[in-house]
């Protein structure tokens, strides 16, 4: 005689990293950009812009406004290969795919260690819109 067995599926969910506790989408699908990486005197602004956004304000103070982060789902952030940091370094556009998300916080490892701790004291350098910070999380 058979007997009859309830069977339940367990799915093993990845550990969703800290510092997305606090980040909160702003839309419901992923995208493709076309972003320049950027270099700044001060370390600790947003590094990306969309390629559109760069072409139309590259030259102007206005640029800052729409730059943003970049992080990955990864737990200590962004790995990126030898080959595209190179792209990065030479400011050839690259193709990243993910999703944005909007923060009033960062773990303290991210975007760089005294981040948190100079965003606290309000002595970054630079003002967010209501102290958010734009992120993109690649996949």
């Amino acid at each position: 005689m058979l007997s009859s067995q309830s069977w339940t599926i367990v799915s093993k969910k990845e550990k969703t990293p800290e510092r997305f506790k606090y980040y909160q989408a702003l839309g419901k699908k992923n995208e493709t950009l076309e972003v320049i990486y950027l270099t700044w005197p001060d370390k600790k602004l947003p590094n990306f812009v969309r390629l559109e956004d760069f072409k139309k304000y590259g030259n102007t103070n206005e640029l800052i406004e729409y730059c943003f982060y970049v992080d990955s789902k990864k737990k200590l952030g962004p790995d990126f290969s030898e080959d595209v940091r190179d792209k990065f370094v030479k400011k050839i556009p690259v193709k990243l795919k993910g999703k944005f998300f909007v923060t009033k916080q960062f773990d303290d490892n991210f975007p760089t260690r005294d981040f948190e701790e100079l965003r606290r004291v309000k002595e970054l350098g630079f003002n967010t819109e209501n102290d958010e910070y734009k992120v993109f999380v690649i996949d």
